[in-house]
């Protein structure tokens, strides 16, 4: 056990200090260290990705690093872990990393993302584009064994992308409402808000007929003589709104 901690103490010290931020390998390794037993390992790994300190930095100090192509970093992930190709419903519901690794994941590649230039993230096939990929990833974090906050921070990533490229996040979960549904009733409030304006976005894509049906349906869900529990109300309440504003 000892020889064990001493091994991956190494891995994540040589993977900080040998290489830059931009070194995917190397900050493929913080991600797995990002979830190890051992707090100073899990604060190292957290270093090297920039991510310690997160909450009480500015987005002025985080421009001043130097992070991976967003487009090389999801390519090195998904050499490490090829179940991402698989749909997330294939996956039985698994992680394919711990709650905590996924967690610095996700924020790390938010990272890379935001210090993108648009152009570069555009592709003649969209299914293939990088951002497709991002989505797939945040897909997967929500699978039933990831915890509250990991969801939170998938759904609201799904948002923050779809600022950026409306169209794709509209079209892609204009087929997947039924699923973005099930999300309203999340236990986690933050979960439901970002479920719910997913939602909105996704009836931008959907056609007129298609979005008043949805919008029906919602509506109806809001049946002051059946109440429902807290969360789903919330829920619907959420994407009823969100859903009439686009």
């Amino acid at each position: 056990m000892k020889e064990q901690i001493e091994v991956r103490f190494s891995a994540v010290r040589w993977a900080t200090t040998l290489y830059d931020m931009q070194h995917c390998p190397s900050r493929y390794i913080c991600m797995l260290g990002a979830s190890d037993v051992k707090l100073d390992i899990r604060e190292m790994a957290l270093t090297g990705l920039n991510l310690l300190n997160d909450e009480r930095q500015s987005p002025a100090m985080t421009v001043d690093f130097n992070y991976p192509d967003i487009v090389e970093m999801l390519n090195y992930i998904y050499s490490q872990q090829p179940k991402l190709l698989q749909s997330n419903d294939q996956s039985d519901g698994k992680l394919l990393f711990s709650s905590k690794t996924f967690l610095a994941m996700i924020k790390f590649l938010m990272k890379c993302f935001e210090a993108s230039d648009i152009p570069d993230l555009s592709q003649e096939d969209p299914s293939h584009s990088p951002v497709a990929k991002m989505c797939v990833v945040l897909e997967h974090a929500m699978s039933y064994e990831g915890s509250s906050e990991l969801h939170a921070l998938a759904l609201k990533s799904l948002v923050d992308i779809s600022f950026r490229q409306p169209k794709l996040v509209s079209s892609r979960y204009a087929n997947r409402l039924h699923w973005l549904r099930t999300l309203l009733s999340h236990v986690d409030s933050d979960a439901r808000e970002s479920a719910a304006r997913l939602l909105g976005i996704a009836s931008s894509a959907l056609s007129s007929s298609a979005a008043l049906n949805l919008l029906s349906e919602l509506t109806s869900a809001l049946d002051p003589n059946h109440p429902s529990r807290f969360e789903i109300y919330h829920g619907l309440l959420c994407a009823t709104g969100y859903v009439t504003a686009c």
